[in-house]
C-alpha cells in the first residue's frame, strides 16, 4: 500500500499552473530555442540560454542607454570588455523596466547560428520565476512565478 502515498506525495509536489503563470510562443530550431521579446521598444529574437547568467542583447537595442558597469565576457579565446546597460524587457505580460543587461554585438553569434539573433535570455530574467517549462510540442514556454 506504500505505492498510493507515494503517488500522492508526488501529485502534491507537481506544479499546478495559475493564472500568474507566463506562456511564451517559442521557436526552436536547430540552433537552439527563441522567444520572442521586446527590448526598449523594439522587438528582439532571444534565444534561451540556461547557460548565461546574465540577459544579452544586441547593441542595436541598448544605444541610447546609459552605460552602468562593464563585464568582462569570454569570447572565442579572447577577454573583452562590454557594457551592462539598464533596458526595458517585456515577455508577454512581464515587464521589467530598467533591467540590467550586458550589451554585445550578437552578429557573429548570428553568423554562426545560421539565424537572426538579438540576444540571449538568461538566468538573470529566468531565475526570477519558481521554475518554467519548455514544451517543444506546443512550442511554449511557462513560466511560473
Amino acid at each position: 500500500m506504500k505505492s498510493p502515498r507515494l503517488v500522492c506525495i508526488l501529485l502534491l509536489s507537481c506544479p499546478s499552473w495559475t493564472q500568474d503563470s507566463i506562456v511564451l510562443p517559442i521557436e526552436p530550431t536547430t540552433s537552439g530555442i527563441f522567444i520572442t521579446a521586446t527590448v526598449n521598444g523594439k522587438q528582439a529574437h532571444l534565444l534561451l540560454d540556461t547557460g548565461a547568467a546574465r540577459t544579452i542583447v544586441d547593441n542595436r537595442y541598448a544605444k541610447k542607454a546609459i552605460e552602468i558597469d562593464r563585464v568582462s565576457i569570454n569570447e572565442q579565446n579572447s577577454v573583452q570588455s562590454s557594457p551592462i546597460k539598464e533596458v526595458e524587457v517585456s515577455l508577454g505580460t512581464l515587464k521589467l523596466a530598467r533591467w540590467k543587461a550586458v550589451v554585445l554585438d550578437t552578429a557573429s553569434a548570428s553568423s554562426r547560428a545560421g539565424i537572426r539573433i538579438d540576444g540571449f535570455l538568461g538566468l538573470d530574467i529566468l531565475g526570477r520565476f519558481r521554475f518554467f517549462q519548455v514544451d517543444a510540442k506546443e512550442r511554449t514556454q511557462t513560466l511560473m512565478p
